[in-house]
């Protein structure tokens, strides 16, 4: 008994369907290859973001980054492109807005 195959790319083609219809698609594609990606693996595999709230600065953070570096192994393992982004933290803006 065969699996239907899944369509990963089903969000990331919302957003870049509608990029292909600009004269600048192909700016963000070659900033995409710049990081050394192949087309196929660009048009087949998704595109997943990873938020990290880890910096050097605080401590209560340090975990994070060894976190994240696991979780961007799991996306690799499961078919999909690891983005990691970082954002600032609710705690460290109240901390020094309040002090």
């Amino acid at each position: 008994m065969r699996q239907k195959e899944r369509d990963l790319k089903k969000r990331s083609k919302t957003i870049f369907e509608v990029i292909k219809k600009t004269p600048y698609y192909y700016a963000p594609l070659e900033f995409i290859k710049d990081l050394g990606l192949e087309e196929k693996d660009i048009n087949n595999k998704p595109f997943i973001g990873i938020a990290n709230t880890w910096n050097g600065l605080n401590q209560g953070r340090k975990h994070l980054n060894t976190l994240t570096k696991a979780v961007k192994y799991g996306i690799i393992e499961g078919g999909g492109i690891p983005f990691e982004f970082c954002v600032t933290s609710f705690i460290i803006y109240f901390k020094y807005r309040y002090k």
